[in-house]
């Protein structure tokens, strides 16, 4: 009797291990995330449609499957230049999430599937959002991994990248390690929209920047792609600006671009971020270029923020208008430069146009719009909030 059960038992348990098997190699078969050389990377949100970068060595077709909201497995067929691949997803809904897989075929017509994901298309006009901001970070080092994770606890609808995203000379090679690895889990369903720093310029003038990411093609026109652009997100609208540029650029290119731009008299909010700061109390100080060149535009403008990098700390301004405070009508400038690089010490703490600085803590920048209120919080390395603001179309700002 014991030796009938324990043959029955030994036959169950090659069945199932059979039937294991069996579903197993019915199952696409899927590589792992860690064998993308870069990505995937979710670029140029918009209300219909998102673009999935990524690069993967071997020559093999590549296509972006999307299910959800009424699409089960609309295919949309990748771009090749060596091993990069790019894709667009069109025709979908506004402030929708959508399943995405990527699928690539062997030369032997195979087909596997090599990751999947989630992305969203831009909310309506109207909707509230968030969004995340920072800069100086690409290190590869334990503060850029440990204020990635932060990251990941905080929903935000995109991120903007103040520049130096990659030390010390953004080479391509260094990418992978000082970029993709820290923030893989983000970039991957979060769209990510950075201008270029010093740093990111060393090498070819900014090439692997270029080559890497996709953004938005609608900057000035005499100016490399990329370099500069624009994008809508709810009721606001944001402009990146490669703030590397020389003197003439900015003054005659992008300045007359950047006020016509955000000329809109539709858009509630009105965002600019590049990597070199007019105004700072720290280690480097305000860029006089910038001031001349791209100020007096914000300020005719009506910018309500300007973010930007460079110095590795956290800067508020109060807001500024011809150089001096403005509380009704001023821009106000934030450096968000503590993203992961060494810190720098604040130098002119007593400055009359800062606010509140921070350089004690690594940080990002966490915002929230909701129609007329904006609210502000910076975010350090151990999850604590270093300084909140809240602004208020046609109300004063309120610390």
């Amino acid at each position: 009797m014991k030796q009938t059960l324990s043959k029955l038992l030994e036959g169950a348990y090659f069945v199932t291990v059979f039937l294991i098997l069996a579903i197993i190699v019915s199952l696409p078969f899927r590589r792992p995330a860690s064998d993308l050389e870069h990505g995937p990377l979710i670029q140029n949100t918009t209300t219909n449609a998102f673009s999935v970068v990524w690069r993967q060595e071997g020559n093999e077709a590549g296509v972006l499957s999307l299910r959800g909201n009424g699409i089960n497995g609309s295919r949309f067929a990748a771009t090749q230049d060596g091993a990069r691949y790019e894709a667009r997803a069109e025709g979908l809904t506004s402030g929708t999430a959508y399943r995405y897989e990527i699928l690539h075929t062997t030369s032997d017509g195979t087909e596997y599937r090599l990751f999947d994901g989630q992305a969203a298309t831009v909310k309506p006009a109207g909707a509230p959002f968030t969004f995340t901001v920072f800069a100086d970070s690409g290190t590869g080092q334990r503060h850029q991994f440990r204020l990635a994770q932060v990251m990941n606890r905080y929903p935000t609808d995109f991120i903007l990248h103040a520049g130096d995203l990659v030390y010390k000379k953004g080479k391509a090679r260094d990418y992978r390690r000082k970029f993709f690895s820290p923030y893989r889990e983000l970039i991957s369903h979060i769209p990510f929209y950075p201008v270029l720093g010093n740093h990111d310029v060393a090498t070819d003038n900014g090439q692997p920047f270029l080559d890497i990411f996709s953004p938005p093609k609608n900057g000035p026109p005499s100016i490399q792609p990329g370099r500069c652009y624009t994008f809508d997100y709810g009721d606001a609208r944001f402009v990146g600006i490669d703030s590397t540029l020389d003197s003439e650029t900015l003054a005659t290119a992008v300045a007359p671009w950047l006020q016509e731009t955000l000329a809109d008299s539709s858009i509630t909010w009105r965002f600019v971020y590049f990597h070199h700061p007019p105004w700072a109390g720290g280690k480097r100080p305000g860029n006089a270029k910038i001031r001349d060149t791209l100020v007096p535009a914000i300020e005719a403008a009506g910018v309500d923020i300007v973010f930007c990098g460079h110095n590795h700390l956290y800067e508020r301004t109060h807001p500024i208008t011809g150089g001096e405070i403005a509380p009704s009508n001023g821009v106000i400038y934030i450096i968000s430069g503590a993203g992961g690089k060494t810190l720098h010490d604040e130098r002119t703490s007593d400055a009359p146009y800062l606010n509140v600085s921070n350089d004690a803590e690594y940080s990002f920048t966490w915002v929230t719009i909701n129609g007329p209120r904006l609210e502000l919080m910076q975010i350090s390395e151990d999850d604590a909030v270093l300084d909140t603001f809240i602004l208020v179309k046609d109300a004063e700002t309120k610390p």
